[in-house]
């Protein structure tokens, strides 16, 4: 079946899908700021611990 569509139609659904794809990526970017803002809360008590690197020790700070 050959489908021909005219150019007000095609624009059309062009701008479906976009409208689709933005509701997804916010959609998406709302999810994405939930989760870092919960990890960021579950993470602040943690007390940073000193690494050693190559027989170097390095002490982290909570600079804020």
């Amino acid at each position: 079946m050959d489908e021909r569509y005219t150019k007000e139609q095609l624009w059309k659904l062009i701008g479906e899908n976009l409208k689709r794809t933005e509701d997804f990526l916010l959609l998406y970017s709302l999810e994405a700021l939930k989760e870092y803002e919960e990890n960021a809360e579950r993470i602040q008590g943690i007390p940073l611990e000193p690494i050693t690197i190559d027989g170097k020790t390095y002490i982290p700070r909570n600079e804020r």
